[in-house]
């Protein structure tokens, strides 16, 4: 009876530490369910709250990729000639390690360098300038941050420059990684983990012992 007993208290633990959890998407966009047009005014997922953006790509006169399966994408400086600056909806994210990621691509058209200021939470979390040349393909970048306590979280995107000329914006993904680990945590388990084992052998030590006696 004691055998199994303990038998179990080491299948526990076992179990207890190898438990595997889904990595969600929180947020993605890839602004394919937009409707193009010059400085357009988003219908999901964001605000333009400074200057303007075009949604252009295919189907439009303004394809700087055709044949090459990318859809729709937001040219960052507005027909205005005044960049945009587009902010996401509220995001409600719990504390963890998260991962943003996006395709940046030049503006294809000028010989001038641009740029874009990726922010989340207003720069406390996230505070990235891409300066991409002219000609510059897709390109995927990727930020990690770490949130510490549940909230509303806003991504942002701000081109620069204003001659109707700027950055190209595609496949924008928020990703969860991991929970924030506290260094005690782990410790103390691996302590209750190594302890439990150690009565477990050392119960079938004393058992063996009393039935030899």
């Amino acid at each position: 009876m004691m055998r199994a007993t303990f038998g179990l208290a080491v299948l526990l633990v076992v179990a207890a530490t190898t438990q595997v959890k889904a990595l969600p998407i929180v947020f993605s966009d890839d602004f394919n369910d937009e409707t193009p047009g010059l400085n357009h005014t988003f219908a999901d997922n964001w605000t333009v709250t400074g200057g303007t953006v075009d949604v252009i790509g295919e189907g439009t006169s303004w394809n700087f990729f055709p044949g090459e399966g990318y859809g729709l994408y937001v040219d960052m400086d507005g027909s205005t000639g005044n960049a945009g600056l587009m902010t996401s909806d509220p995001l409600w994210l719990e504390s963890g390690i998260y991962a943003l990621s996006y395709d940046l691509a030049g503006n294809r058209r000028g010989s001038q360098n641009d740029a874009v200021t990726v922010q989340v939470q207003l720069g406390d979390l996230v505070n990235t300038t891409r300066s991409l040349t002219y000609d510059t393909d897709f390109t995927t970048f990727e930020d990690t941050f770490v949130v510490e306590s549940a909230d509303d979280y806003y991504i942002s995107f701000e081109g620069a420059g204003g001659d109707n000329i700027g950055m190209l914006l595609d496949n924008v993904q928020l990703e969860f990684l991991d929970e924030v680990h506290s260094a005690v945590v782990p410790e103390a388990a691996s302590i209750l983990g190594w302890g439990l084992l150690g009565i477990t052998f050392g119960g079938i030590a004393w058992f063996r012992r009393r039935r030899a006696a």
